[in-house]
């Protein structure tokens, strides 16, 4: 025997290395499903506002037929009645809610307007 090239030892892995690589693994897989989630949990949230902004364009249309002021009191912008209620889209419920404030002397109506939703849980 060669005393500078002993014969080749067997170079495949041991146990340890072996579950020490699997944990770096799955602590890589975790991380990457965490941003996968929140990601489309983002991305949901993004999707539920646009609709909500969409509705409202619907809500105010609504709210600009009735801009007489003589008609006031009998109509949406009076009393909240007649305005349009809540709508469901790709089965989310938006609920609007109107919010009237009267302002020089009951001349200018100024109407806010908020729509709530409850997003579910993914």
């Amino acid at each position: 025997m060669d005393k500078k090239n002993p014969p080749a030892k067997n170079s495949g892995f041991s146990l340890i290395e072996i579950l020490v690589s699997m944990l770096i693994f799955a602590l890589i897989m975790g991380g990457l499903a965490n941003l996968f989630f929140s990601t489309k949990r983002l991305t949901s949230h993004q999707r539920y506002r646009l609709v909500a902004a969409e509705l409202s364009r619907f809500y105010l249309d609504f709210l600009h037929k009735d801009v007489r002021q003589d008609e006031w009191d009998s109509n949406c912008l009076g009393s909240g009645a007649g305005c349009p209620g809540d709508q469901v889209v790709d089965g989310i419920t938006y609920s609007p809610t109107f919010a009237f404030n009267d302002l020089l002397g009951g001349m200018v109506r100024k109407v806010r307007l908020t729509i709530d939703w409850t997003e579910p849980f993914p």
